[in-house]
């Protein structure tokens, strides 16, 4: 019997650790699919708009993803230096928040490119969290996009 009590509780042990690492897989996984939004998002708003407007302000910025037939007020990306929110409730029940995330998108010229700009995501799992969204404990997406137009 105390074998077994033994076995138990070693397998008991193993749960929280199990939970944890599903945990993280959701958040990975929420912010993989942040970041293709926003990036590919911003990629067809600059294909869309004078290159000049490409650039690290709020006024270069994207319409919700998925519009409102999903969520409820879903929130519009913008670019510029600062952390912001971005929050995702459930359409039909908007007092549940689905997915929440702090995020940074800034743009960069291109040193010697003029037809070229950097973009940068920096993404921080949980936009209700009150602590001050640490650099290193962000997800950062990079990418370059090109002036095909004039």
């Amino acid at each position: 019997m105390l074998v077994v009590g033994v076995g138990l509780m070693a397998v008991f042990a193993l749960f929280p650790a199990g939970a944890d690492a599903n945990r993280k897989a959701i958040q990975d996984t929420q912010i993989g699919h942040f970041a293709e939004y926003v990036l590919n998002g911003f990629r067809f708003e600059a294909e869309s708009i004078s290159w000049s407007q490409v650039a690290n302000t709020p006024g270069f910025s994207i319409s919700p993803i998925a519009s409102d037939y999903v969520w409820d007020k879903p929130p519009i990306i913008t670019a510029g230096s600062g952390i912001k929110k971005a929050e995702y409730f459930v359409l039909n029940n908007p007092e549940i928040a689905e997915m929440g995330f702090r995020y940074e998108f800034e743009v960069f010229p291109i040193a010697g490119r003029p037809k070229m700009k950097a973009f940068v995501l920096k993404v921080w799992q949980g936009a209700l969290l009150t602590a001050p969204a640490a650099p290193e404990d962000a997800t950062v997406f990079y990418t370059e996009v090109y002036n095909y137009g004039g």
